[in-house]
């Protein structure tokens, strides 16, 4: 046999104490036990009906919204049933007859709208409560006046008893809560099982309640006292439906899961919060190999343009110097002094062709000397150009210097000036190579505290635009076409390496967009107190949303591997620290990157130190 639950037994034990209680009270006087019990029920249908009423605008249930304006309609006509009860005094009434007709006229009412409702349970569609209270109030009134002002059919005659109307009636009532019952069977899966359970107990208390007011001839007799109890037992078992398990139970157990669900995020939190820790962690580990990845890519690049200029450079000098060294040692004086001279000072340190690797950087400044001493006596030497025999022999001045040579000599001598060119050109490349090795490595520092700033001099910024260009010679030589508008732009102070640096991230990243084809503009141009460099390719453009984001630090549109997103990032930071502006237009087919500095004028006190917008 199974045990009975704690709950059944203080159910129990609290119907008990009911039912005693209720007996005490009709010892006492049935008029306050009639008074009492229909004040319970009437307690429940307003309670019913307000719910229903707050709960409106979010129900979506018409069965519970029919279920609370009839039930509050019936609270009202029991309410006046209580109060026009035999013996009570509060009313202008005589005998029980219209306290018997209000009770038969709430019956009805009541069973008619349980099986409407019955009818709509479990159907959607809104329901329209305003509508329902007008209706049931017209209803009401209707069945006060009615039997107040003698027209509702009499129901208990003094001496009689009970009328045939008011029996007939009663089976009525007891026909429509049955019927209700059936159809509320028939519709289960509208409802939760303890819902129709309780719904149900209610009912069928109902009645029972309603065959005991079938049977009793004493308004204050036992049958009437169990018509009574059966009535607060049935109302009992609708709040139990209505309010318990349709109302306060899913709130508690709404808030018992919210403080469930609140317990089980603080928990995901606090592993949330872990997992980030390690993940940050994680994501600089991640972050410093990327970075070292793309500075060993940046170091790389210029490291191997050394190291094919020095292979070049080696191999040139191997060939040329033994015999450009005899050879110029056997020029006569006297006829041929100054290019006697001017040869042996560049090619005595390394005659020995063992020395030839320790005194290349040697070699290569000795020969920017032979570029500055012929300039000094007016033999123009463009370090561009490798036409300079074609202007040794069209200036009258120093043709006889060479028209006296033999053939095989002058061959020799010319040979030699095309390789201390050629020399002169790489020990630059090789130069602004190592430089961008240097500003590469740099990178980093500019992310850590404690960084000492380069010295600023005043610096020729087209002298190094054009330095800065010449290395991308070969890369684009008959793929790119190239637009130079280099006007005379005022000086500016400046980190020269770090300027070039700038120039040299704008240079490329235009030939990278374009894929290395297609038209590539260089200006330079004096604005007000500014000089503003400028570099504009015919790429495809930015990308208008992207167009906020391009100088964060790490934000790359490339392919991953081919860049961490560092190069403008770092161009605006430099351009910052020199008291200038970085800015772009941008547009399919066009975009201009542009850097404004201010001049030496501009700056006055000269010291190199400024601050800029980074806005165009």
């Amino acid at each position: 046999m199974k045990k009975p639950t704690r709950s059944s037994v203080l159910t129990i034990a609290s119907a008990a104490a009911a039912l005693a209680g209720a007996v005490l009270l009709k010892r006492v006087s049935y008029a306050l036990f009639h008074t009492t019990a229909e004040l319970f029920s009437i307690v429940i249908s307003s309670s019913v009906f307000i719910i229903a009423l707050q709960t409106r605008a979010i129900a979506t249930s018409a069965f519970f919204g029919l279920i609370g304006v009839s039930l509050g309609a019936t609270g009202l006509v029991d309410l006046v049933h209580a109060l026009a009860y035999k013996g009570m005094g509060l009313l202008p009434v005589v005998g029980s007859n219209p306290a018997t007709q209000l009770w038969i006229a709430g019956r009805l009412l009541l069973g008619v709208s349980l099986v409407a409702a019955a009818l709509i349970a479990g159907k959607d569609g809104s329901f329209r409560f305003a509508l329902a209270v007008s209706l049931y109030a017209l209803a009401v009134a209707a069945i006060t006046a009615s039997v107040f002002g003698g027209a509702f059919p009499d129901c208990y005659v003094e001496g009689s008893g009970l009328t045939a109307f008011k029996v007939a009636s009663e089976y009525v009532s007891i026909a429509l809560f049955a019927a209700c019952l059936a159809i509320l069977r028939s519709r289960r899966s509208a409802f939760s099982s303890e819902n129709l359970r309780f719904i149900s107990l209610g009912i069928s208390a109902l009645i029972v309640a309603e065959f005991c007011f079938t049977l009793y001839a004493d308004v204050y007799g036992i049958l009437n006292f169990a018509g009574h109890a059966f009535k607060v037992a049935g109302y009992y078992f609708f709040y139990k439906a209505l309010v318990e398990f349709s109302l306060a139970k899913p709130f508690r157990s709404l808030f018992l899961e919210a403080e469930r669900r609140i317990s089980e995020l603080t928990r995901a939190n606090e592993r949330i919060e872990s997992m980030q820790v390690k993940l940050i962690e994680s994501e600089k580990l991640g972050l410093l190999g990327r970075l070292a990845a793309t500075i060993a890519h940046d170091i790389d690049t210029p490291l191997g343009v050394i190291a094919s200029v020095s292979r070049a450079s080696g191999q040139l000098l191997y060939e040329l110097l033994p015999g450009a060294y005899e050879c110029a040692r056997e020029l006569d004086a006297e006829k041929y002094g100054f290019f006697r001279h001017c040869t042996l000072r560049a090619l005595s340190p390394i005659a020995d062709e063992a020395a030839m690797a320790d005194g290349f950087h040697g070699l290569a400044n000795r020969a920017e000397g032979i570029a500055s001493s012929l300039g000094e006596r007016g033999l123009s030497l463009d370090p561009a150009s490798l036409g300079i025999l074609a202007e040794l022999d069209a200036d009258p001045g120093r043709g006889d210097c060479l028209s006296a040579l033999g053939s095989p000599d002058r061959d020799r001598i010319l040979k030699l000036a095309r390789a201390t060119l050629y020399l002169n050109r790489n020990n630059r490349l090789a130069t602004f190579a190592a430089a961008k090795v240097e500003l590469a490595v740099k990178a980093i520092n500019r992310y850590s505290p404690g960084t000492a700033c380069s010295v600023r001099v005043e610096t020729d910024l087209r002298a190094l635009a054009e330095s800065v260009l010449a290395l991308f010679s070969a890369p684009m030589q008959g793929r790119v076409a190239l637009a130079l508008e280099l006007g005379e732009a005022p000086r500016v102070f400046a980190v020269p390496d770090q300027i070039g640096l700038v120039i040299w991230n704008l240079i490329e990243n235009s030939l990278q967009a374009m894929a290395y084809r297609g038209r590539l503009a260089l200006r330079l141009v004096a604005k007000g107190t500014e000089a503003i460099v400028s570099v504009e390719d015919d790429g495809p453009g930015i990308p208008s949303g992207l167009s906020d984001r391009v100088f964060e630090p790490f934000f790359s549109t490339k392919d991953a591997g081919e860049g961490l997103g560092l190069g403008l990032n770092l161009c605006r930071r430099i351009v910052l620290d020199h008291g200038g502006r970085i800015y772009f237009t941008s547009r399919p087919g066009r975009t201009i990157f542009s850097v404004a500095l201010p001049t030496v004028n501009a700056r006055g006190d000269g010291d190199g130190d400024g601050d800029g917008d980074g806005n165009g």
